[in-house]
């Protein structure tokens, strides 16, 4: 039995976009504590 193209595309593409979201999220965690710490010690 073949496997369609758009089968496997879609799991490949779901994971691809997974970690798009998980990259984005933790850049912006980074960026969001940088500035609390900045904040925090009067510096910005």
């Amino acid at each position: 039995m073949k496997v369609p193209v758009t089968d496997r595309l879609v799991p490949l593409g779901l994971t691809l976009f997974g970690a798009a979201l998980f990259g984005l999220a933790g850049y912006g965690l980074l960026k969001f504590f940088l500035s609390l710490l900045l904040l925090l010690h009067g510096d910005y």
